[in-house]
């Protein structure tokens, strides 16, 4: 995930790794899929239209505007089974959970 954190405020991580941007690693499409995670467009996966698949059950998935994760910044989100279509633009951020994958 993008986590972005101002002046001021604190930010504990539990059971993850922290890194600066610059040092992250790649967060490109995994074996064709773009799977669970944050991505932002633009730089980790193209602005477009894309068919997001539900591997299994209710899958989720955001569009925000930031990596504030706050609910201000949610765009659009969605529980949906089987498939559905989104488009992202440059500079949004993607996330992909409970089985949403795109196809790469």
């Amino acid at each position: 995930a993008y986590i972005t954190v101002e002046d001021g405020e604190y930010l504990k991580i539990q059971g993850g790794n922290l890194y600066e941007l610059s040092k992250a690693p790649d967060r490109g499409a995994d074996n064709g899929y773009y799977k669970e995670g944050m991505y932002k467009v633009g730089e980790d996966i193209p602005s477009g239209e894309y068919q997001v698949e539900a591997t299994s059950g209710l899958a989720y998935i955001e569009v925000a505007g930031d990596s504030r994760h706050q609910i201000e910044g949610i765009i659009t989100n969605e529980n949906f089974e089987n498939s559905m279509y989104i488009s992202v633009e440059d500079g949004q951020y993607l996330t992909l959970s409970n089985g949403a994958q795109i196809k790469a």
